[in-house]
């Protein structure tokens, strides 16, 4: 499947998290958020070092990963539907998680390798900005 560049919502008001059901706990969900983006390699040296294996290589298809979800994201980007950013959590050992996205990632990394778009939560920027200094979009 030809995969086009990922077009992502960039407005925070495009964005509902409480339309994300069971996908982070309500301290996220309930305590602001901001859309951010980076260079990939900016990014990778910040994820935490199991995930950063997965958005890596030249084939979107991988065993870790389900082939109809990542179908599904190249789907909506091909038709021009914006999806939601990945959304990335600070861990105590200075990383960032993706705790919702992972799918999407994979495809942007394979669709775009320059720059990537995601959320950070508000609760989390005091000990993010320690470590990784992304750029704020909205």
């Amino acid at each position: 499947m030809l995969l086009q560049k990922p077009i992502w919502h960039k407005r925070l008001s495009n964005i509902d998290l409480k339309q994300q059901p069971n996908q982070l706990d309500d301290k996220y969900v309930n305590n602001g958020f901001h859309i951010y983006k980076s260079s990939w390699g900016d990014l990778r040296k910040v994820l935490n070092p199991h995930f950063a294996t997965i958005f890596s290589g030249n084939s979107l298809y991988s065993k870790h990963q389900d082939k109809d979800k990542l179908d599904k994201i190249v789907e909506n980007w091909n038709s021009g539907i914006a999806l939601i950013p990945p959304m990335l959590i600070h861990l105590p050992d200075n990383t960032l998680f993706p705790a919702d996205g992972k799918h999407r990632m994979k495809a942007a990394f394979i669709g775009d390798r320059s720059e990537i778009y995601f959320i950070l939560f508000d609760i989390d920027l005091l000990s993010i900005n320690k470590y990784f200094k992304p750029e704020l979009v909205e």
